[in-house]
Order: C-alpha cells, then sequence, then structure tokens
C-alpha cells in the first residue's frame, strides 16, 4: 500500500530550515524559482525526501542525510527520487498547495503513483464543462466537484509513465465509473471516496479500444482533499472496476502530521 507525508512550510524559519535540507543541484533550481513558489515546492520536496529517507532505513537498514537524497524531474513531467545517487525504488508522486506539500511512495510492482492536495474551496460554475466526461453529470450530486477534480489529477499523474509525456492534462478523458463514498470519522471531518477511474480518450498515445484503469480514493482532511492514484503494472486492459481496484476496498492511509 502506497505510504503518504504532509510537510508544511509556512514559516521564514522553516523555510530556512527545509533550504538546508536540499542538495546542491536541487538548491540551483530552487534559487530559480519565484519568490511565491518557493514555499509550495519546497514543502512537496521535504515530505518526499522523509519518506525515501524512511525506505532507506527500512530497506537497506542505512541512515541517510536529506541533501543525501534528491528529487528529480523525470521525462513524462513526474518525479523520482535518488539515495546516495542511486535510483530509488518504486514510484514517487508529489503535489503541494502554497505552503502545504504532499508525497506518496508506492513499491515495486504496486504499479505508478500519482497524488493530488487541493485546498477546498468554491469552483467557478462552469467548472463542470472543463472537467467532467460527458456520462459524469450525476457524479456532481454525490461528491464534492473539487473531489473530482483532486482524483482526476492523482489519476492523470499515475498515468504519467504509462502515456510516456505524450497526453496534455484532459480531464474529459478521464471517467469516474465507480465511486464509493464512506460517512466522516467521527469529530475528524474525514469523508472518504474510493474510485475506479478510466482512461480512453477518443485520440492520443491510448486509444483504438484500450483502456487504462486507476484505482483512487479521496480523503477530505480538514480544510483540504488529498488524493491517491495507482495504476497497475501490465498491458492496457478492458476489464471494468472491480477488477482494476483490485477486488477489494482499500482503505486510504493516514498522510501522517
Amino acid at each position: 500500500m502506497p505510504q503518504l507525508r504532509v510537510r508544511s512550510v509556512g514559516s521564514e524559519g522553516s523555510l530556512r530550515e527545509g533550504e538546508r535540507w536540499l542538495s546542491a543541484q536541487e538548491r540551483a533550481i530552487y534559487e530559480c524559482l519565484a519568490p511565491r513558489r518557493r514555499s509550495g515546492w519546497l514543502a512537496g520536496r521535504l515530505a518526499a525526501k522523509a519518506l525515501l529517507q524512511e525506505h532507506a532505513e527500512r530497506a537497506w537498514g542505512i541512515e541517510v542525510r536529506p541533501w543525501e537524497v534528491e528529487i528529480e524531474r523525470t521525462a513524462w513531467g513526474g518525479v523520482r527520487g535518488r539515495i546516495l545517487g542511486e535510483p530509488a525504488e518504486g514510484s514517487l508522486s508529489i503535489s503541494h498547495w502554497k505552503h502545504q506539500g504532499l508525497a506518496g511512495l508506492a513499491g515495486p510492482g504496486e504499479g505508478s503513483l500519482g497524488v493530488d492536495l487541493e485546498r477546498r474551496r468554491r469552483l467557478h460554475p462552469r467548472w463542470a464543462e472543463r472537467v467532467l466526461h460527458p456520462h459524469e453529470r450525476s457524479v456532481l450530486r454525490r461528491i464534492d466537484p473539487l473531489a473530482v477534480w483532486t482524483l482526476k489529477e492523482a489519476a492523470f499523474k499515475a498515468l504519467g509513465p504509462r502515456l510516456g509525456g505524450r497526453a496534455v492534462w484532459t480531464p474529459r478523458a478521464l471517467q469516474i465509473v465507480s465511486l464509493v463514498p464512506s460517512a466522516p470519522d467521527s469529530g475528524n471531518d474525514r469523508l472518504r471516496f474510493r474510485a475506479a477511474i478510466r482512461y480512453a480518450p477518443e485520440r492520443g498515445p491510448v486509444s483504438g479500444g484500450q483502456t487504462l484503469w486507476v484505482s483512487a480514493l479521496a480523503l477530505r482532511r480538514g480544510a483540504f482533499w488529498v488524493a491517491w492514484a495507482l495504476c497497475p503494472p501490465g498491458p492496457a486492459v478492458s476489464e471494468g472496476p472491480t477488477r482494476a481496484a483490485g477486488g477489494r476496498e482499500v482503505v486510504l492511509p493516514d498522510p501522517g502530521p
């Protein structure tokens, strides 16, 4: 099961402390960013570094320092990690919203992972025209529209390695075909949605009847929606959503403090 971490970088002190976690190459990229983008960029990478440090200790029995863990961009626009210069195992994904950062790590063989973090807010009324698949209109009666966006954003990131960077972010090409809500935990405002999402655009890198399935979950956590999506390894398939979701209910891991 993927592991998630959330980090916050909201003050000058935490920014300066976080900057010490960067390698020389990462620091060069960071200093080229506009000041308003730095805290989110840094928060996402700090969360990813924490996950990879834990992985190194758990899998290899070694303790690595934050600057010995590097997060780099991939050819398809995602991220991957390096530990002591060597590629990290598994699938890594990050997201951020202003001062908040989210990272997720899936183990080898679990598939490609995508995560997204969005602050709860009111969306423009014409949002549905841009985001919803024609057969998804009923979804808006069952789920916060922003949760739909968060699920699809995570799903598209999970599909990135399969599409090889050849697809443009088009939410309408992703269709939520199965959606199972559960009641929020008492006092915690945690509403979960488990979904199976199909990617089968009329044109593009996957077409001609091929379908890619993604299993996804969204969690309402205070002022945020948090989602992760997993695209299983293997060729494109035509099975339905139950097969795509592994035939069992999946519980979203707690992102931690």
